[in-house]
């Protein structure tokens, strides 16, 4: 097991997510960095900053990282990345879905082809993709995704995107949503967190650390007890 210290004090790691609502995907990302930093002496602090934001902050220094973000992300957004590390084992990998409550035969990305498309501000997976598929006046977003599954059922879009972790876990909960289901599965990407270069030290061993966390099982082991826990409080 991976320990390291790098001060006589405790480090401590400002580390934005950008998700207000503390979703399982969230959840998991989150517990598992926690765990990672732990194991190297380094105390983690989550913080809510819009997804925007989020990325200039971390470049900057404001805040010391990225929770997670898509590997290519320096490509997606290259004037807020250019300070920004990437820790090299992945936190989380999921799903991205279309969602729908309408009888529509969906496939592939190109199948959104024509339709009204939702999804969370800032998601830059989602705007490379569609910006290829779907005219600029069909594609909106929102600033949270209960708001984008309120706007599909009152008639408003017709597709909403999303990880399917997130939304399958927010229509179980909300029983307006019970008609959505899933379209299809449009992508399985792997998301990675990213610190600031001032941390760029803290790279290895934090990489280091988190393939231990997967031969030794315990990854899998904090993603089955938040699983059991969202499942409860779902009911």
């Amino acid at each position: 097991m991976s320990s390291h210290s790098y001060s006589s004090e405790q480090l401590i790691l400002k580390i934005a997510r950008t998700t207000q609502q503390q979703t399982f995907k969230t959840a998991f990302a989150n517990a598992i960095l926690q765990e990672a930093l732990r194991r190297n002496n380094i105390h983690y602090q989550s913080i809510y900053v819009p997804s925007k934001r989020s990325l200039s902050w971390s470049n900057s220094g404001k805040v010391d990282g990225e929770l997670m973000r898509v590997k290519n992300i320096a490509q997606l957004s290259p004037a807020n990345t250019q300070n920004l590390v990437r820790i090299e084992q992945p936190i989380i990998e999921i799903q991205l879905a279309a969602f729908t409550n309408k009888n529509i035969t969906l496939s592939d990305w190109s199948s959104l082809r024509g339709y009204r498309v939702h999804y969370l501000r800032g998601r830059k997976a989602f705007e490379k993709k569609l910006s290829s598929v779907a005219s600029s006046s069909d594609i909106n977003t929102t600033n949270d995704l209960a708001q984008a599954m309120r706007i599909l059922t009152s008639g408003r879009t017709d597709i909403v995107l999303a990880d399917v972790f997130s939304a399958t876990q927010l229509i179980n909960a909300t029983p307006a949503f019970k008609e959505i289901k899933i379209g299809t599965v449009l992508q399985t990407i792997k998301l990675y967190s990213f610190l600031n270069h001032k941390h760029s030290h803290l790279v290895a061993p934090i990489t280091t650390t988190l393939k231990e966390m997967m031969a030794d099982k315990s990854y899998f082991k904090i993603q089955q007890l938040l699983l059991n826990a969202h499942i409860a409080r779902d009911k």
